[in-house]
């Protein structure tokens, strides 16, 4: 449930902080640890979604051999960490671009873009697609009919879907990647910039020596200012206003339809823009 990775995730980072930076890396690596003890435990691990897996919920569902989906139209997939001044921190920035082409990767980790199962498909996020009443019959099918209990870049002769991160190709997604979160952030906003830098360091190691490049720069920018304000204003006090909670309760709702602004200068434009 997504809500519950949202709430599972915060009260981690609240944690973090009340920890050394010794003591929130050897938390962080602990759950890449798990992960990579299912990948390599030598048992076929399936993930079945018939609803929004985002941001902790979907790095569980990428470190499992097979992945099915339900047509289900409120199924959302995708990492909204980064809106929140953060990226993912469990395996999200290692595993997604050793499945998908580097520049959907790149966009679906730095964007934050939420997606339905059958463009997951289609990305390769996802193995299949089913209804729902059929989802737990095709996880059990996959295990029961001797599934393969290995992930693709634990295979011999595995490539990373562009090619390697010192191709033309990648010199190229890099650069572009680059440039476009400088005009887009003004480097004001640290965690895309650090997606960048462990997908493009990750790619070139193993999937368990660029995991603990991402703990290193996810410690780093969980415990930074600007995820804790960003949490603080877009998650909970956003929240708090959408569900009114500073309104005052003697006056009824009213739905305002039409509104008029008096006074055109630099503030009452804004307003009016706005």
């Amino acid at each position: 449930k997504s809500d519950f990775i949202v709430g599972a995730d915060l009260a981690m980072l609240q944690k973090m902080r009340e920890q050394t930076v010794g003591e929130s890396y050897a938390a962080v690596m602990k759950i890449h640890q798990l992960f990579r003890f299912m990948e390599t435990c030598k048992k076929p691990v399936v993930a079945a979604m018939d609803g929004s897996t985002l941001g902790g919920g979907l790095e569980v569902a990428l470190a499992c051999h097979y992945r099915v989906a339900t047509t289900n139209p409120k199924l959302k997939i995708g990492f909204p960490e980064v809106k929140l001044g953060l990226f993912p921190g469990a395996g999200g920035t290692q595993r997604l671009p050793r499945l998908v082409k580097l520049q959907e990767s790149l966009q679906l980790l730095t964007e934050g873009r939420l997606i339905g199962s059958d463009e997951a498909l289609k990305l390769g996020i996802i193995h299949k697609v089913v209804a729902s009443e059929s989802l737990m019959d095709e996880a059990k099918a996959y295990i029961l009919n001797g599934g393969s209990a290995e992930q693709p870049w634990d295979q011999k002769g595995f490539r990373l879907p562009s090619g390697e991160v010192h191709s033309p190709r990648g010199f190229e997604t890099f650069s572009g990647a680059n440039g476009l979160l400088s005009k887009l952030t003004y480097c004001n906003y640290p965690a895309p910039k650090a997606i960048l830098e462990c997908v493009y360091h990750g790619l070139q190691l193993d999937i368990m020596e660029g995991s603990t490049i991402e703990a290193r720069k996810f410690v780093q920018i969980a415990r930074s200012d600007v995820a804790r304000n960003m949490i603080r204003t877009f998650f909970f006090n956003l929240n708090d206003a959408n569900k009114l909670k500073d309104r005052p309760k003697d006056i009824p709702v009213h739905q305002v339809k039409k509104l008029g602004v008096l006074g055109a200068g630099l503030m009452g434009a804004g307003i009016a823009y706005s």
